[in-house]
Formats: C-alpha cells, sequence, structure tokens
C-alpha cells in the first residue's frame, strides 16, 4: 500500500502526502527545540523558554512561538500582572507530539552525542601541507 496517494494522469507525482504539512511546520528554525522544551514542562514563561531552548533570540522564539500557535500546537496564557506574565504550553494537539518527540530523543540517546569539534570542526585550508597530504593518504590506505 502506498504512503500518498497517486493521480492516476501523473503517477510519478503524489497529490499528497499527510507528512509534508506537518514536516513543513516542524522543520523551521528552533521549532523542535521549543517543542520538546515545552513538552518537558506543564507550562514555561517566555524567558524561562529562552533559557532552556539557548543561543536563540528573542525576536526569533517569539515569531516561532507565534507560528506554533497559529497552528494549534501552543497555548499561550497572558496574566494581567504589573509586568505581564505569559507562559506557553502544548495544547492537545502539541501534546500528540509528545510520543514521537519521546522516540527521537530515545534515538538520540541510543546514538550518543557526537563530539561537536569532529562533526561542526573547520576544515583545514590547504596550503600545499606537505602533511595534509600525508593524512589524506594515510586514510585512503
Amino acid at each position: 500500500m502506498p504512503l500518498f496517494a497517486v493521480d492516476p494522469g501523473h503517477p510519478n507525482q503524489p497529490v499528497s502526502c499527510p507528512l509534508t504539512a506537518l514536516f513543513s511546520l516542524l522543520s523551521g528554525p528552533w521549532t523542535c527545540l521549543i517543542i520538546w522544551h515545552l513538552s518537558q514542562h506543564e507550562s514555561l514563561r517566555f524567558l524561562e523558554l529562552k533559557r532552556q531552548v539557548g543561543a536563540i533570540s528573542a525576536k526569533i522564539l517569539t515569531e516561532r512561538l507565534r507560528m506554533l500557535e497559529e497552528a494549534g500546537i501552543v497555548l499561550r496564557k497572558a496574566t494581567p500582572n504589573s509586568p505581564p506574565q505569559v507562559s506557553y504550553r502544548l495544547s492537545a494537539r502539541g501534546q500528540e507530539l509528545r510520543t514521537a518527540f519521546a522516540a527521537l530523543h530515545d534515538l538520540a540517546l541510543q546514538w550518543g552525542v557526537p563530539e561537536v569539534k569532529k562533526s561542526r570542526g573547520k576544515p583545514k585550508k590547504s596550503g600545499g601541507d606537505s602533511q595534509d597530504a600525508e593524512d589524506i593518504t594515510a586514510a585512503a590506505e
């Protein structure tokens, strides 16, 4: 059984894949991390969430939260205090993602954490250094 419908007039082109819209929503910068952190707490205030996520700017966090709120994944609660307090939590729809994110978390633990220096290190500039050539030759053998 195919995972998506096929147009009989264009058999090589899927009519629609149910994952396309979901992946499009989740693929935005920081989106999955925001959902993950919200899934680990009943609710988080804006600055708490910003600290949890890490290096995200307030502007981007606000944009992502608004997008997730419009998609029905996140609920925003504003309390009219002085200063106003805003907290966020997953909606019932957002809670449905918890199982998928928990499975991804388990997989990440299973795979282990890659060494950041090796996976994100800048490539060496080749200036004709013979050591670079030796390294390449040794790696090929």
